[in-house]
């Protein structure tokens, strides 16, 4: 809102993929009521569904709706190809994507179409930490071989990698081995993650609110110039 003094957006989102249509569905209109922005299509939302090569109906949808910006729940690939037809619609507005948008692919398949697009995540993998770098050796380390096209880690394996060093440092903390009663373990690894304060791993420092709400830092991801 305030990098483009937005006042009116729409919202589109990959009504397949889970986190995606979870996004344009809860996520984004939660953080657009909290900023005071009005979606101009709420009840009725541009859709469409992963993998999608032709988006020349739901941009005809989105030029009749006046908006100043676009909130996109979807993966990167189709983010690139939606810009591409905006582009080519002459659809120059704005977008911020959720996480599943966070991903190289977005400049590779969009091009100059994306330029001044927004996505979030949480785990930088080209951050200068030590710990992250190594965290992103070891990955790309075991992925040379399945995945040698793109060996990288995706962003949210840092934080399964986390959550995972968190619940057995817990563990060992605690005590509890495999002969500890099964609800005992449960209780101490949740009253271990319900007290987390200040947790630095390789996604950031990790810290547990009163609601049970993970508090990380956020990386923002603005495509400029092509990179």
């Amino acid at each position: 809102k305030q990098r483009y003094d937005l006042q009116r957006v729409a919202i589109a989102y990959d009504a397949k993929e889970p986190v995606a249509k979870a996004t344009g569905e809860i996520v984004f209109p939660m953080l657009a009521e909290q900023a005071g922005l009005e979606i101009v299509n709420a009840s009725d939302p541009v859709t469409f569904e992963t993998g999608t090569q032709n988006f020349s109906a739901q941009v005809t949808q989105l030029k009749g709706l006046d908006a100043e910006g676009l909130l996109l729940g979807t993966t990167a690939e189709d983010a690139g190809r939606l810009a591409r037809e905006m582009a080519r619609q002459g659809v120059d507005i704005p977008a911020i994507g959720g996480v599943s948008m966070f991903n190289e692919s977005l400049i590779e398949v969009g091009g100059e179409a994306v330029d001044g697009w927004y996505s979030a995540q949480v785990f930088w993998k080209d951050s200068t930490e030590s710990e992250v770098q190594q965290f992103v050796e070891d990955i790309r380390e075991r992925h040379r071989e399945d995945f040698a096209g793109n060996p990288d880690p995706i962003p949210d394996s840092a934080t399964w990698y986390d959550s995972a060093r968190i619940t057995m440092e817990i563990a060992a903390d605690e005590g509890i081995d495999g002969s500890t009663p099964l609800e005992q373990a449960r209780e101490s690894i949740r009253a271990g993650w319900a007290n987390l304060e200040g947790y630095e791993g390789v996604s950031g420092e990790t810290t547990i609110d009163e609601t049970g709400q993970a508090l990380k830092e956020i990386f923002v991801f603005e495509v400029e110039d092509g990179e």
